[in-house]
């Protein structure tokens, strides 16, 4: 979500959009020379203790697009949008939707793990088809991306000798440096 609040240039449709996040997140995993790239969101459950600080966000109105079509054309006011935690989880499951039937060229053999609703779907090329399928462990019910991200390094530290986490927000930090420590007190207890 990171990437998608920090975009500066909105292409004109949906469709040029999620070809586009796909290709930012897939050259940042090349660069790091990764194979194995998870894109992690957060949730916006009707009920939730956040609805207060969301409400104070979109107190001017926002206006909730459902996305039709990679055709539809993306809104001018980015910011108004992704202020809306309706539109977010409508564009989120846009780019699954969009994701998933993308070109295999432009995963560049890295595999997309995309962490949407309570869900997570593996998106790989095999013999030059995208297969898409849900990785049933890596369920979750948490809202904030900044937990579920655990969860997912743990997953990928099982395959991965080293694993990266990028983000912008300070609050990830502190809970994957408070989660290494307790790992490396479990380990010398062990």
């Amino acid at each position: 979500m990171a990437v998608l609040q920090t975009l500066t240039v909105i292409p004109k449709t949906f469709g040029e959009l999620a070809t586009k996040l796909l290709t930012i997140v897939v050259n940042a995993a090349s660069f790091y020379k990764c194979k194995r790239l998870d894109f992690v969101c957060d949730r916006y459950p009707r009920q939730s203790i956040k609805n207060l600080e969301r409400a104070r966000r979109t107190a001017s109105g926002v206006q909730v697009i459902r996305i039709y079509s990679e055709q539809q054309k993306a809104p001018r006011q980015w910011k108004k949008f992704m202020s809306s935690g309706d539109n977010k989880e409508e564009l989120i499951k846009f780019i699954f939707n969009t994701w998933r039937k993308a070109d295999p060229q432009l995963l560049k053999g890295v595999e997309i793990f995309l962490a949407h609703g309570e869900h997570c779907h593996r998106l790989f090329d095999s013999n030059g088809e995208t297969i898409c399928s849900e990785i049933r462990e890596l369920y979750c019910d948490h809202e904030e991306a900044d937990t579920r991200l655990i969860l997912h390094a743990m997953h990928a530290s099982l395959s991965y000798p080293n694993v990266i986490i990028k983000s912008p927000d300070t609050d990830v930090l502190l809970i994957e440096l408070k989660w290494a420590l307790m790992l490396i007190s479990c380990l010398k207890l062990a």
